[in-house]
């Protein structure tokens, strides 16, 4: 891989420290106002057709997720460091590897691993909802059991919905590749938050290794208005 030598993408590795033993994170900060197509070719990232025919900010968007997701890759050791998009734009790792990516407004995320070590693994990163937002769509999201553990707890409510909107996000993206299928926001609740991490659970069977009641710890890192969820499947 080239080195950054534009000044779309600034290097800061915000969220490393939340990798898990096996796990490599890389992290970004990228200016979709500093953009050109030819950052593509600049950073060696393959631009897929779809992606050449979206706006400008779903090709940098992209482009920042597959930086992170090379980086990962090359910090595991993996000669591919090439992640495809299927279906549904689900990233498809390089053979023995999983890994997952996540970006919003300004940052881009992704953590790799080895199939040998997790049966899957999700990232994700939030900016922090806003008061007005989180009144709007607060229902929407969460569960009886969710709307009960903030209740019992002394959190800011905007804090906790992204916490609980990225935590399910996670899962989500660890679950898929196994049950192939989507499943919403009220097929899994919060059960526990702690300094740094959290315990989620499935509200509905998914299939006969993934099923009602299973419960799955993450981590979590709260880091200048941004919120970063890691969550892994152990075999």
């Amino acid at each position: 891989m080239k080195n950054n030598t534009l000044p779309f993408l600034v290097n800061d590795d915000f969220a490393a420290p939340l990798a898990e033993q096996g796990l490599v994170i890389k992290c970004t900060g990228f200016d979709v106002a500093a953009y050109q197509p030819d950052c593509y070719q600049q950073f060696n990232i393959p631009l897929p057709q779809r992606v050449s025919k979206a706006v400008p900010k779903r090709q940098a968007e992209f482009l920042a997720g597959r930086y992170c997701a090379a980086r990962a890759l090359s910090a595991l050791g993996s000669d591919n460091l090439n992640v495809q998009s299927g279906e549904n734009r689900i990233p498809i790792w390089p053979q023995k590897t999983i890994g997952s990516i996540s970006h919003t407004a300004g940052k881009a995320v992704a953590v790799a691993g080895w199939q040998r070590d997790y049966a899957g693994v999700g990232i994700d990163c939030e900016t922090l909802v806003s008061d007005e937002v989180c009144e709007r769509i607060y229902d929407t999201i969460t569960t009886p059991e969710d709307s009960q553990l903030f209740d019992n707890g002394c959190w800011q409510k905007p804090w906790f919905f992204t916490l609980m909107f990225s935590a399910k996000e996670s899962l989500f993206k660890a679950l898929y590749p196994t049950v192939n299928k989507y499943f919403g926001f009220d097929k899994a609740q919060l059960l526990e938050v702690t300094e740094e991490g959290f315990v989620i659970a499935l509200r509905e069977t998914l299939n006969s290794r993934w099923q009602k009641g299973q419960t799955f710890s993450g981590r979590y890192l709260s880091l200048d208005g941004y919120l970063v969820t890691l969550l892994m499947l152990p075999h």
